[in-house]
């Protein structure tokens, strides 16, 4: 046999495949934590939802209306009682699960816990500690309502003033 022709035993064969599973193993795992360190360095975009923004004329709500028309762009609810009309903040002050509107029995209800509260925002039963918050709510010199979603209010009698209250 020439020295130029190697014959490839079986233990050659072993030796160089678990070589070569060992350098795969050992490039797999750097790979894995380059990448798990440059999701750890990169910034992590937060998108927030904008706090100032318009929601329409007061004659688009019914008077006993409760909409969610803007509940998943800007988790509100709008509310028009014969004293005017409110945005009630969908958040559920128990844990900040967000809330949903049932027409039939006209409640709000966090999915999540249990919590009733009123068109008022006024908890009726499970475990949220305080009503819901309502947001600040004005008219711009065009007519349209205007809410301000970084002025919140939950304090009955303060709740009912007017930056919380478009009365129409």
């Amino acid at each position: 046999m020439a020295d130029d022709e190697k014959v490839l035993d079986r233990r050659g064969f072993f030796g160089r495949a678990l070589g070569w599973l060992g350098w795969g193993s050992l490039c797999a795992w750097a790979a894995g934590s380059s990448a798990a360190l440059l999701r750890f360095v990169a910034p992590a975009v937060r998108y927030e939802l904008p706090r100032v923004f318009k929601i329409g004329r007061p004659d688009e709500y019914k008077i006993g209306e409760v909409s969610t028309r803007f509940k998943d762009d800007y988790q509100i609810f709008v509310v028009r009682t014969q004293q005017g009309i409110y945005a009630l903040h969908a958040q559920c002050t128990h844990l900040g699960c967000t809330t949903n509107w049932f027409q039939q029995d006209r409640l709000i209800k966090c999915p999540c816990h249990g919590t009733n509260f009123s068109p008022e925002g006024d908890v009726l039963s499970g475990p949220a500690p305080a009503p819901l918050r309502r947001a600040a709510v004005s008219l711009a010199p065009d007519g349209r309502i205007v809410v301000d979603t970084s002025e919140i209010e939950n304090r009955p009698g303060r709740r009912e003033s007017a930056r919380f209250l478009v009365k129409v």
